[in-house]
Order: structure tokens, then C-alpha cells, then sequence
């Protein structure tokens, strides 16, 4: 009888570690694969595509392809809250932070593994602040072609010709002083 049980014994086994191997097909098994790889994603927009720097949060749409529902928009390579509209349509909450100095910043998608990968990239413009120059009115002196103007102010313009004005110019001086006081045109 032993003899039967060892021959009935190690078959069961073979088939055993056969199946924890392979499968059995009706379970699900960590070793087994996960389905077709995720696509690798494409960013055809982005809107807005600029902002004023030190400007207030805002969404940002990123329009393309392959998006999937574990699709992450990412801010010079930091995700960002994303969420899933549809395959060709991603939005994410960009924070005040992020626009708070100047310069292009890198906007992707990035869909997780397997497959996937990151979108090229498109930038998102972040101009310098030019601060505004004084108005006219603030100019003590400006220098119009020939002629040095000192000390203009106001909507009427008053200013003093320095003696370095050439004789030829003079006569021309005259006329535009009478335009910009309202004179005889």
C-alpha cells in the first residue's frame, strides 16, 4: 500500500505546484500580468498659457490624448491636483506659488507604469514685472533731436532752450513753443 500512496502523491504535487505556477484561471494572481500597458501621453494645449507673476491660483485645462484616470499634470516636474475629465481633456489646480517669479515653466503629463511614461513638455509664461517709467510731467530734461528741453511740467509744456541751440534751429523753436502752448498753428 505504500507503494500506491507515493505514486498517487507525487503527481498531486507536480499538478499542484503546476497550477500555483501557471494559474488556474479563475483567480486573480500577483505573478500574472496586469492588463495591456498604460499609453504614453500627448499634451496638444494648455489654457491659460501665461500668467502675470505674483498673479492669484488658478485651473489650468491641458488638452490632448491617452489621458487615463491615474493621468498627473505635472509643474516643473512636481504634480500638481489632477483631475480626469476625459481622455483628451486633464484639469489641474496650479497654486499662487507657482507663478510667483518669472520665467517659462515646464507644464507634462505623465501617465504611471506599466507603459506610460511623460508627455513632452509645453511652457507656460511667466513675464518679468517691468515696473511702469515716471509719467512726462516727472522730466526735468529730455533732448529732442537738435534741441535741449529743461524743465517741462504740466499739460502745458514750459521749457528752456540752453544756449548750445544752433542759430538755425530758432526760428523752428519758436513755432513748435506757440503748438505746445496753443498758439496760432
Amino acid at each position: 500500500m505504500e507503494i500506491w500512496q507515493s505514486s498517487v502523491v507525487t503527481p498531486v504535487l507536480v499538478l499542484l505546484r503546476a497550477m500555483n505556477l501557471l494559474g488556474c484561471g479563475g483567480g486573480s494572481s500577483s505573478r500574472g500580468s496586469t492588463g495591456p500597458p498604460n499609453p504614453a501621453p500627448a499634451i496638444d494645449a494648455i489654457s491659460p498659457n501665461s500668467s502675470q507673476q505674483g498673479g492669484p491660483s488658478f485651473t489650468l485645462s491641458v488638452v490632448g490624448s491617452n489621458f487615463i484616470s491615474d493621468s498627473n499634470v505635472q509643474w516643473n516636474g512636481s504634480n500638481l491636483p489632477t483631475t480626469f475629465v476625459s481622455n483628451a481633456l486633464l484639469t489641474a489646480a496650479v497654486p499662487a506659488s507657482a507663478i510667483a517669479a518669472p520665467g517659462p515653466d515646464a507644464v507634462t503629463v505623465v501617465n504611471p507604469a506599466p507603459g506610460g511614461g511623460a508627455s513632452a513638455m509645453l511652457n507656460f509664461a511667466v513675464p518679468c514685472v517691468i515696473p511702469c517709467s515716471a509719467p512726462a510731467s516727472g522730466q526735468t530734461s529730455a533732448r529732442l533731436g537738435a534741441y535741449y528741453f529743461d524743465g517741462w511740467s504740466g499739460p502745458r509744456f514750459h521749457f528752456f532752450v540752453k544756449l548750445s541751440c544752433p542759430r538755425r534751429f530758432r526760428s523752428s523753436l519758436a513755432t513748435i513753443r506757440e503748438q505746445l502752448r496753443g498758439g496760432p498753428n
